[in-house]
């Protein structure tokens, strides 16, 4: 069941995470405005210019502006979408205020399915434009700017594990135990706790009425689990405790203007005519 899943944020704290070692260097703005018609770049990574480059390959081809496209599990990598992102990147040179910004830009495609569409559509003009680098990467040489296609699915679950981590279908090629490891050493991130929060419920099983998870997950998960029920339980006796408070600071408040000082007292020290009088007040 992931139709309350917001992927894009899932996928954000995901590669936010896959890239920390690079945060010294790496700026994220999430859905960034391109111009006035509200046209928005899923992500804008600005690399320091003086920065080397990345050793990774996934973002060995970053520049100091890199313009990140992601398409959920519910969407397509198409045609039409690939070139709508070419124009917001030649579109950035004005909205940025220099035109040598095309010298600086890297375009990096992220989907869930190979899209073969786009790619017989790509290799009917230029047959050797797409190569692949590593399982799951494909460079794309059709632009002036370098262009990389990034298939989720297929990404290497060692090195990628964060990226590869971004799904709603637990295969056997999903590194629980790593994930559960590696997440036990930041669970008290906000970064982590965001990706790990969109991971469990995008796994779960609906049946009929019933939601569950499969067994595995329970497992490895389930002191983080049972860690959210007890936060859950707390956070509404809170709200309940704070809900009774103000239902009586009303009471006492009508009982004031009214000059029901009696009933004020007695209401005090009588829980059962505190709750008649609330009734009778429809707090």
């Amino acid at each position: 069941m992931s139709d309350s899943i917001n992927w894009h944020d899932f996928f954000m704290s995901g590669l936010q995470i896959q890239l920390e070692s690079y945060r010294d260097i790496l700026t994220f703005e999430s859905e960034f405005v391109l111009n006035r018609q509200s046209r928005r770049i899923d992500c804008l990574i600005t690399k320091k210019p003086d920065a080397p480059p990345i050793d990774s390959a996934i973002a060995r081809n970053f520049r100091q502006y890199n313009l990140i496209d992601y398409k959920g599990p519910g969407e397509s990598m198409s045609i039409i979408n690939y070139y709508k992102v070419l124009s917001y990147a030649y579109s950035l040179p004005e909205h940025i205020g220099f035109s040598s910004v095309l010298d600086q830009l890297f375009i990096m495609l992220v989907t869930h399915y190979y899209p073969r569409n786009l790619i017989k559509h790509i290799q009917k003009k230029l047959p050797f434009a797409i190569e692949k680098i590593a399982p799951g990467m494909y460079d794309i040489h059709t632009e002036p700017m370098p262009v990389q296609l990034v298939v989720l699915p297929q990404l290497s679950a060692d090195e990628y594990m964060w990226l590869r981590c971004l799904t709603n279908e637990l295969t056997p090629g999903i590194p629980l135990q790593k994930l559960a490891d590696s997440y036990a050493l930041h669970k008290e991130e906000s970064l982590y706790q965001k990706f790990m929060n969109a991971f469990i419920r995008a796994n779960r099983i609906e049946k009929g009425a019933e939601i569950s998870m499969c067994e595995a997950l329970y497992e490895l998960f389930a002191d983080e689990l049972i860690r959210r029920e007890i936060k859950g339980k707390n956070e509404g006796r809170d709200e309940g405790r704070a809900e009774g408070m103000r239902r009586l600071s009303e009471l006492n408040l009508k009982l004031i203007s009214e000059n029901r000082i009696p009933e004020l007292a007695k209401a005090a020290s009588d829980p059962a005519y505190r709750e008649e009088l609330l009734l009778q007040y429809q707090l």
